[in-house]
This record gives structure tokens, sequence and C-alpha cells, in this order.
């Protein structure tokens, strides 16, 4: 009898190799059992369902993104140049995520509920890795108000410029240059 050991976070990278070559539609909870070398006992002693394991996987991928983001962006020095960084690196994940996870499924076998547990979480995951850097940057509150509402306020005008499919951040980012100038 051979025993496997693997943790949660190697099945979930093991997950998105599997979504990544074929397709989410055709990833069962045995298909993944058998490229894991996982027996399917032992996937529902960690995930419930697939559903379960869908959210999962969707979260360990934002994290896995966002925590590029923060590795990446420590080497900046500005909250322009976060806030560029922040929209190249979310542009580059939604697009491989979209093609990952939504275009390869019908977008109706998520209910709504999912979907907002998945986005909530997301944006959770994006406000502490924003508000960690922030921390590392001058930052007055004076000129940017307080750190944890700038940082959702920079997140959400980060999204609406993708959802307008902007090449970059436009007026946004003059804004965030002359509060830093006149720092």
């Amino acid at each position: 009898l051979k025993i496997i050991t693997k943790t949660r976070d190697e099945i979930l990278d093991e997950a998105l190799e599997l979504i990544a070559k074929e397709g989410l539609p055709q990833v069962t909870i045995r298909s993944l059992a058998n490229y894991t070398e996982v027996s399917v006992g032992t996937l529902y002693n960690y995930f419930v369902d697939k559903d379960s394991l869908l959210t999962e996987i969707m979260n360990h991928y934002w994290k896995d993104a966002i925590a590029t983001l923060t590795s990446e962006v420590r080497v900046y020095g500005s909250i322009s140049e976060l806030a560029d960084a922040l929209f190249i690196q979310l542009k580059s994940y939604s697009g491989q995520f979209h093609r990952d996870f939504i275009h390869s499924r019908d977008p109706k076998q998520y209910s709504q509920e999912f979907m907002k547990r998945s986005m909530e979480t997301v944006f959770k995951i994006l406000e502490d890795r924003v508000m960690e850097v922030l921390d590392q940057l001058p930052f007055e509150e004076h000129r940017f108000g307080k750190k944890s509402d700038f940082a959702n306020l920079l997140i959400d005008q980060v999204v609406n410029c993708l959802q307008r499919k902007e090449s970059d951040l436009g007026s946004l980012k003059i804004i965030i240059r002359n509060l830093e100038v006149n720092q």
C-alpha cells in the first residue's frame, strides 16, 4: 500500500497545472486524484465537493498572484509605482483567470453566492497585500487619507480601469503623482 502525503497547497498547485492543461470543464475529482496521485477519498477529506475544491483553487490562484505583486513591489519607492505594478499584475492574472476559470466553464454554473464569496476573498487578499506594501512606502495620511481607505480606493480604481479595458491608469496615476510631489 502506497501512502501519499501531499499538503493542501501541493494539491492546489497541481490542480492549477491540470486546469491549465485540460481546461476546467474536464477536471473532476477523479481526474485530479489521478493527476496528483492522491486517492479520491483523501481529496474529499480536503475538499467537500467540486465547488469547495474550485473555491480553494481560485483563492490559491489569487493568493499566489498577489504574493507575486507584493514581492515585486517591494523594490518600488512610490505609491504611483505600486499603482502601476498593481494594474499590470492584475491585468495579467485576471486575463489568465478568465481564460482558465470563467470562459472555460459555463458562467451560469457558478452560483451568485459562489462568485460573491470568491470576489470578497480576492479583494481581502488584495487589501492585505496593498496595505503591506503601503507600510513600506512614504505615506502621509493628511495627503492621501486613511491608509486602509486609500488602499481600497486604489484597488477599486485599478479594477475599474481593467473593467473598462484601459491600457493604463490614466488620470488616477496623475493624481497620485501630484500628491506624491507635494508631500
